[in-house]
């Protein structure tokens, strides 16, 4: 089992594709005023809220790994720090 929990980020990528693809059709319609709207709600609606998780996700991986190094070192006394 893995230690990071599974995040399923596919329907928000999903959904930040699909407002991307009405964004370009809307600007080539000339509909720029909408474009720009259609494209700010994918930010601020969507990978906004997705930005947390992934940043998080990401933060607690590479600290897992640098833990693991750090504990993995041979030369590291870190069991005689936390013994104290």
């Amino acid at each position: 089992m893995s230690v990071w929990a599974s995040t399923n980020y596919a329907p928000l990528i999903e959904d930040i594709e699909q407002r991307l693809d009405k964004t370009a059709e809307l600007y080539q319609q000339q509909h720029a005023d909408e474009a720009r709207r259609t494209v700010q709600m994918a930010y601020f609606e969507v990978f906004e809220n997705l930005e947390g998780p992934i940043r998080i996700n990401i933060s607690a991986r590479k600290s897992y790994r640098d833990g693991e190094r750090i504990r993995r070192d041979p030369s590291n006394d870190w069991r005689e720090k936390t013994a104290r």
